[in-house]
């Protein structure tokens, strides 16, 4: 299709926003070489927001930032690609002020031969970055997003007790398996971990904010590497902010949520049910 001349496309963000989004996002694409379509950023716009995704094929990172302006008063849905890696290296050091321009690089500007989308220029803080464009059809990350109004239950926490609590378990769960459990009970959610594979009796307990759904330790709970889940806690949320997990089952695609990143897709590890007297224990 036909994409008009450069400002037709352009849009104006937060700067500050933007430079959080782009950094958080690129942490979940791939360092693979192939497919390198998954070495990039997806952006899209769509009416008034402009939405950042990535994802490894294991993880799925995606940011939606409200648009501020536009240089035509009409300006047209679109969507391009960004090579994380080039994106995040020409990023200016300093936190972003005022706003920031999003802009549509036809793709005739950077390549020879048509590729299947075109790539972007950013303005921010008077600094043009306009990074390649990866080959390859970014997927329908919509397709691969869950519908978390379905799921059946979920807790909001402070992102700073979650870490801590994390931490607290950190080197004690990497001596055995790795894995952590969380568990959503009517006091808050717990983290238990393995050790010699045995449950821990001591759990960490993170107070809940707000919940929805079932509370039931014996069926309301998950399990996680617990380095991914400190990795998470670390990079896609800021100090200070609230962290909301949703699942479905122990076995689905858990999704994580806060103010900046929508959406964080992972698929949890399995782990031996527990039994009543293990919870027994864990909560006494």
């Amino acid at each position: 299709t036909h994409l008009g001349k450069p400002a037709d496309h352009t849009v104006r963000l937060d700067a500050k926003l933007l430079l959080e989004a782009i950094k958080i996002v690129a942490g979940a694409a791939s360092i693979e070489k192939y497919p390198p379509v998954l070495n990039g950023i997806h952006f899209e716009k769509a009416g008034s927001t402009l939405t950042l995704t990535a994802a490894d094929g294991f993880v799925l990172y995606s940011a939606q930032l409200p648009v501020l302006g536009q240089v035509r008063t009409v300006t047209p849905d679109w969507n391009a690609l960004a090579t994380a890696k080039e994106l995040v290296r020409e990023l200016p050091k300093k936190k972003g002020k005022g706003t920031a321009e999003v802009d549509l690089v036809p793709v005739s500007a950077l390549f020879d031969k048509k590729p299947p989308q075109p790539g972007v220029s950013i303005s921010i803080n008077g600094q043009d970055i306009k990074p390649s464009t990866p080959g390859g059809t970014f997927p329908n990350y919509k397709q691969l997003t869950p519908d978390v109004s379905k799921y059946k239950w979920s807790v909001t926490v402070s992102r700073d007790d979650l870490k801590t609590a994390v931490e607290a378990v950190e080197k004690d769960a990497s001596k055995g398996s790795g894995i952590v459990r969380l568990l959503h009970t009517d006091k808050g959610l717990a983290i238990t971990y393995f050790y010699e594979d045995e449950e821990s009796v001591l759990a960490k307990l993170v107070q809940r904010l707000r919940h929805t759904g079932e509370s039931d330790p014996l069926k309301s709970y998950i399990a996680l590497n617990v380095k991914f889940l400190l990795y998470v806690v670390n990079k896609a949320f800021a100090a200070g902010s609230l962290v909301t997990i949703h699942v479905y089952t122990r076995s689905s695609p858990i999704v994580f949520s806060g103010s900046i990143v929508q959406t964080i897709v992972t698929m949890p590890m399995f782990v031996r049910p527990l039994d009543v007297k293990q919870v027994e224990k864990i909560m006494d």
